[in-house]
């Protein structure tokens, strides 16, 4: 009844738009699926920051002092998330300009009220720094890994950070 109804009312060119527009549909549908599956979830139970990594990624047995994780792939994908408290009372630029250090050079850099972005180089490999600084804490995203493998890991970076969420950044841990 219900084809009967759709070839009344709609051309066969117009139908096979449909059925392109209803496939398409389905697919997005799917897909954030499959990359929800993909990825989990870490959070820090002392410092209260969040991100999502690949569920592939071997995981080092999390610090006695709670303060993060470090996980990795075989491949030579490396990520630190973590939290200190800002006992120096760093600010956003001394905190950055000290996180520049570890870069041969700097491509990308990006800065908001409490947070900051540096990406760059460092001998062959790819560096990449998210970092959210309150006045009693602050938490670290660091990934690492060869420039060599750039097409591959670049939409797995692109995930992990806009990920990555601070914690408490008033409050001492």
């Amino acid at each position: 009844m219900f084809k009967l109804f759709i070839d009344r009312l709609f051309t066969s060119e117009k139908r096979n738009t449909l059925a392109l527009l209803f496939s398409l549909c389905a697919i997005c549908l799917i897909v954030p699926i499959a990359d929800a599956k993909e990825f989990q979830q870490y959070c820090n139970g002392r410092y209260g920051f969040c991100v999502a990594y690949p569920r592939h990624f071997e995981a080092d047995p999390e610090p006695a002092n709670g303060d993060g994780r470090q996980l990795h792939d075989a491949k030579g994908f490396s990520m630190v998330v973590s939290g200190i408290n800002n006992v120096i009372n760093d600010s956003l630029e001394s905190e950055m300009q000290s996180q520049s250090k570890d870069f041969d050079q700097i491509t990308y850099q990006a800065k908001g009220a409490d947070w900051f972005v540096l990406s760059g180089i460092k001998g062959t490999d790819i560096l990449y720094r998210k970092v959210y600084l309150g006045p009693e804490a602050i938490n670290h995203l660091w990934l690492r890994y060869p420039a060599s493998q750039k097409k591959e890991y670049n939409p797995m970076v692109t995930k992990i950070s806009r990920s990555f969420r601070s914690g408490r950044l008033d409050a001492p841990h």
